[in-house]
């Protein structure tokens, strides 16, 4: 529970410095320092979210996938959707007593 509680503080941080960034671009333009830094801490942010993804999803795959239906609302129909039901570990030589 509390690791979704840090993620969801650490995207929200993410989207305050964006719009931060965006804020310093508008009124200062591109010579501002700090609109650099924080569009720099936000890249830096956003490329550590994606790899912890990554590393997470290489650790533990999905063994199991179920097909549900979920509705689109841009064709006002019912769509298919597959959802991984279940994670694995990967199981090395060591590892099978």
């Amino acid at each position: 529970m509390i690791e979704i509680i840090i993620a969801i503080l650490l995207v929200i941080g993410w989207f305050v410095l964006v719009i931060a960034t965006l804020i310093r671009f508008g009124n200062a333009g591109a010579t501002d320092l700090k609109a650099w830094v924080y569009g720099g801490v936000a890249v830096v942010m956003l490329a550590l979210a994606l790899n912890a993804a990554a590393k997470h999803e290489r650790e533990h795959p999905c063994v199991a996938y179920e097909s549900r239906l979920t509705y689109n609302a841009a064709t006002k129909t019912m769509m298919p959707m597959r959802v991984c039901v279940e994670r694995g570990e990967w199981v090395t030589e060591g590892d099978e007593e």
